[in-house]
């Protein structure tokens, strides 16, 4: 479970990454376009703006997404939880002690 969940943030990561590669070239696109005077600046602005908007907006669907797929591949894996662990190490040291207790009665 725990290289999935390094995977699946290394999925989300590099997507975030390419979004900042995008915004990184759609700024300067559209400084470009400002600079040649084919758009306003403020036109330019609304375009930037409308461009983080969306991208912000599909990095929160996705990460819900992978969230759920994260929590239905756990679910479905039947991982055991902490708590029972320790139980069941300690019940372990229990029986270990005992069997050593009469290993060396004999």
């Amino acid at each position: 479970m725990e290289n999935f969940e390094k995977l699946m943030k290394k999925f989300v990561y590099t997507g975030v990454g390419f979004v900042s590669l995008s915004a990184e070239k759609i700024k300067t696109v559209v400084e470009e376009l400002v600079d040649d005077k084919k758009i306003s600046e403020s036109e330019g602005k609304k375009i930037v703006k409308d461009f983080f908007n969306e991208s912000e907006k599909t990095q929160k669907k996705y990460k819900k997404k992978v969230n759920k797929m994260v929590k239905d591949v756990a679910g479905k894996m039947r991982f055991a939880k902490s708590d029972e662990i320790s139980k069941l190490s300690k019940r372990l040291e229990e029986v270990e002690k005992a069997v050593a207790e009469k290993l060396a009665k004999k």
